[in-house]
Formats: C-alpha cells, structure tokens, sequence
C-alpha cells in the first residue's frame, strides 16, 4: 500500500474504532434494556436573553429587472403586499430580497414546452441542481402557481428534468444542466474526469483514486452522493404540486413512471443488510478501485482517499455495517456528509411521510381514472404504502432511545444491530423539522423530547452565543461547517415547529441579526461573529426565510404588524 493509502487507511481505522466505542455505550443504553424505568417529562428550553438590534437599514439588493432570470407578476405582487404589512423595515427588506431569490437568479435554463416543460434550477454559487434544494426553492412558490401560468409551467420543468435524471441515475443527488442549455458548468466541480469503471482522475482537494458505484455519466452527473432525502424531494415536489395545482398530467408520464419506479427499486435494495449482498459478489484482492468492485452486482458504492473522512464510505465503499430492519439506507447526509450509521431517520421520516403522500394520491387517481394507466399507477400506489408503513413502524421500533435527562427521544441515526448516533444537524431532514415533514405533530410527546435534547448542549452541534456582532445567537450546526457555526436554517426550521409565540418571536429577532448587512440568509454564521459566514448566495434558505415570513403572518401576524 502507498504512503497515502496507508493514512487513509489509518484515518479511518481510526474513525470507526471511534463509532465502536460510541456504539458499545449505545447498546448498553439500548431501550429494551431500560424500558423499565420511568420518565419524567423533558426539560423545557431555555431562551436566551435578547437585547434586539437596533434598526440595521439592510439594503434592497434584488437584482435589477433586467437581470433577473425569471419574472412573476404574481410573486411581485406577494412581495407589495407583504412588505407592506411588516412593521419592521429590516424584515420587509429581507422578504423582498429573499423571498424571489429562487426565481431572480437560479433559473439557469427553462424550456417552455408546454408539453413537456424543463427547468434546471442551480442551488446559487454552485452551478449544479440538487434535487434536494430544487424542490426546496420552488415549493414555496407552489400556493401562488394556479394564478401565474408561466410559474406552474416552471416548477412542472423541475419536476420533469428530476424525473429525466432519477431515471437515468437514481443513486445520483446533483446534476448537470441537459446538453441542450448551452449554459455551460464554470467554477469548482468536483469530479471533473470519471471513466467506464467509475474511476475518477485527478479529484481536486487532496483526494484521489474515486470510486462510485453504479458507474455514470460525468457529462450529466455532478456529484453522485447516494442520499435518502434526494428520492423523498422527488416524490414531495410532484404530490405537492398536484395538490396546489391539480394538475396530474406528469403522474401519467411515462418518464416520471420510470423515474418512480427506479426510486422504489433503489428504496428495496438499500433496506437490505450490509451482508446480505454478500451473494453479489467475489472477493478477488486488489485494491478496491483496482478491479474487485466489477463484479458488484447490486446497490452502491462510493469511496475515495480524502483529508476528510466524511467524504467517503468505509468497508470498501459500502459505509456503515447495518442489520436489516425495515429502515432505509443512506450513505451521505443532507448535508453531504456521510452518515456514520446508514439508517439517517430524519430522511426515513420524511421518506414515509411522502411515500404515503403519493401513494394516497395515486390511490385516488386510479379511482377516478381507471382507464389512465391503472395497473402502473396502482402498483406504485401498493408499493409505496407499504413501504411507508414498514419503515414508519422501524423508527419507532429501532430509533427510539429511553435517555436519562429527556425521556424517549429520537436517535439522529441507527444500524439496526442497537447502536445509535445521538445529535441533530441542521441541514433539513432533521430531527427538529420533523413535524414541518409531514411525519408527527408538534404535540408528538417524543418529539417534544426530542426537540428539547436538540436545543440543549446535550446535542454536540447546538451552539449558544456569548454576545459579540451576532449578537446573542442560538442555534443548530453540523460537522459540515464544524464549531461554533450555526445555521440560520436551523432557527427558521425552529420557527416553522413551534407553537411557542415568545420561541418564535426570538428566533425570527436572531435571524435578523445574521445577516452581516446584506439582507440575505446564510448558510452558516459563526455564533459570535456575523461577520463569518458561509455561502453569500445560498437560494434555499433565501425560499425558506421568505416561507417562515408567510407562515408567521398565518400563526401570529402579531409579531410582524405590530
């Protein structure tokens, strides 16, 4: 083995004697050991003292018209209607720069085919579409869609262009725009050269010899991190917009039919155990990107030499060892992180919360249309109940720990054999936006558990603030970004969960504070110090800002008039 692969080697050996250990306290603490002894209710959460900003004077920073890369008469006139309402000046700037971000400046690429509409949709500084922050960026816009043609034809593009790349790479989270766009990919990609075999070349940051498997197309992928939410975005984005628009059209598409019939496919493979694939291929030695991974027959592979051991999978690429249970595999994170136990139950839960969506929809269709492509439409719908069903019943069954301070709460990630990861990211699925997924209430006494583990210092990435130009700042992180910083996402998602009118009225006061005078969403601020931040151009969160603003105006439009 060369110096570099010794290292890594090393590294991760390292890495995963570290989750054995962290693994052998979670059994001992297991909830079928402990299921004996009784809980009192969680601890309520501490707000933080908050002295609010004086007005900011943040600046009007949208684009100017002519820039601009999709127009909506109605969106702009949601914009006029909304800031008016606002008594605050530095919030009403915030949603009149936020709120449209997504259409100001993303729509990379749309094709007004009527019949088949296409929209390639960018993330901001990262000139790729995710099909996790696609649906994100337009879902916001969904309610305003029936009013404005052009906007309904729009977010149809985006579920039409996911359909066409899920069919095609179902394993893959981000893609590049079709041939057809011209638009061409500037900037920072990370896998700028891959061959027939899944080998990459030349991988920039210090990381070399990378392996994905199923092999694709580097022309069409731009990064090919199998995660769970990114086939759960897929299937929110085409029920959501039905139920908004009532359009069906799309579920009688041959393409999306494919698309969803390959997302289902890829579901069953990754329930099954790590060694039950063991069938599926030969040991023949050799490093694993050195021909041994040919002969995979099944499921998905991806492992590189890295500085970072989050970018990339151990056990030669198939990530964490797991047991089969009912849950569904991961091997990254939202946050594109690798997960340390496969079984992510923040994506899980939304993945059983849109399972059963769309097979309620479907259900319904195939009722009113039984001569529209029943027995396709029918099998998706069966399929996916019961796949709801049996990972909604897995959660409960492995994800549930008995703690000593909260009671019954929500384990971040499990393996089914007993070990669980305990923290939060902010990174949506989370285990705080549970109740914004669809998958419980509010009310749900182990979320409520779980919520105030999350917003306490038992949660590793919770971060709380010692003043400083960020004032007295709270909130989520994640091992992406790492100490200290914090997502604004995650006080927005805090926001959109709570039924607490003080909680709320303190998060959205936080939230104005982060963005170092620029008036847009970040996506990560230093808990102490605004003026460090990640991401300046971050679409996603921008949706979402203008999304809470909505929701409270709905909740307590108290705090925003008054």
């Amino acid at each position: 083995m060369n110096t570099l692969g010794a290292k890594h080697s090393a590294r991760i050996t390292t890495f995963f004697s570290c989750v054995l250990s962290i693994s052998i306290l979670s059994y001992l603490y297991h909830p079928h050991v402990e299921s004996h002894r009784q809980w009192s209710p969680a601890l309520p959460v501490n707000y933080p003292v908050l002295t609010p900003f004086p007005p900011l004077r943040l600046p009007h920073a949208r684009p100017p018209l002519e820039d601009r890369l999709f127009h909506s008469t109605v969106i702009e006139d949601v914009i006029t209607e909304v800031t008016a309402k606002l008594s605050n000046s530095d919030l009403a700037t915030m949603f009149e720069n936020c709120f449209p971000n997504t259409l100001d400046t993303t729509i990379a690429f749309f094709d007004k085919n009527h019949s088949h509409p296409r929209t390639f949709v960018v993330t901001g500084d990262i000139p790729a579409m995710w099909i996790r922050d696609s649906t994100n960026q337009v879902t916001p816009y969904l309610r305003y869609a029936s009013a404005d043609p052009q906007l309904k034809l729009l977010i149809k593009g985006v579920i039409n262009l996911q359909a066409a790349s899920l069919v095609r790479f179902p394993y893959a989270n981000a893609f590049k725009a079709p041939a057809d766009a011209h638009i061409g990919h500037v900037g920072y990609s990370p896998y700028p050269s891959v061959g027939d075999d899944g080998l990459i070349k030349n991988h920039p940051e210090g990381a070399s010899g990378h392996s994905v498997l199923p092999p694709y197309d580097p022309s069409a992928v731009w990064e090919s991190k199998y995660e769970l939410d990114s086939l759960a975005s897929f299937i929110k984005l085409s029920v959501a917009y039905y139920r908004s628009t009532g359009d069906t059209s799309h579920f009688y598409s041959a393409e999306w039919q494919k698309a969803m019939l390959a997302v289902l496919d890829v579901i069953v493979e990754e329930t099954r155990g790590t060694w039950e694939s063991s069938a599926d291929f030969a040991e023949i030695g050799g490093e694993p990107w050195s021909g041994r991974w040919s002969v995979w027959k099944t499921g998905y592979r991806f492992m590189q030499s890295t500085k970072r051991p989050t970018e990339t999978l151990g056990q030669d690429g198939l990530g964490g060892v797991v047991r089969h249970c009912g849950l569904v595999k991961s091997a990254f994170r939202p946050s594109d992180d690798a997960t340390t136990f496969p079984f992510l139950v923040p994506a899980n839960a939304m993945l059983s919360a849109e399972l059963n969506n769309v097979a309620t929809t479907l259900y319904s269709l195939t009722r009113m249309n039984p001569s529209g492509q029943p027995n396709v439409l029918l099998s998706i719908a069966t399929r996916s109940s019961q796949l709801s069903t049996s990972i909604r019943n897995a959660i409960y069954e492995y994800a549930v720990y008995n703690h000593p301070v909260f009671g019954p709460i929500f384990a971040y990630e499990v393996d089914g054999h007993g070990s669980m990861l305990f923290m939060d990211d902010a990174n949506i699925p989370s285990l705080l936006a549970l109740p914004y997924l669809g998958f419980l209430s509010k009310e749900d006494p182990i979320y409520k558990n779980t919520r105030a583990f999350i917003l306490s210092e038992w949660n590793p990435w919770f971060f709380r603030g010692t003043g400083g130009s960020a004032g007295s700042f709270e909130g989520v992180g994640g091992p992406h970004v790492g100490r200290n910083m914090v997502w604004p996402m995650s006080l927005l998602v805090r926001i959109l969960t709570s039924n607490d009118r003080e909680e709320v009225k303190i998060a959205l006061e936080m939230i104005r504070g982060t963005t170092d005078g620029t008036g847009f969403i970040h996506e990560s601020v230093h808990v102490n110090q605004a003026h460090i931040y990640t991401r300046k151009w971050f679409a996603w969160a921008n949706t979402l800002f203008g999304e809470t603003i909505l929701y409270i105006l709905e909740q307590w439009p108290d705090l925003l008039t008054t």
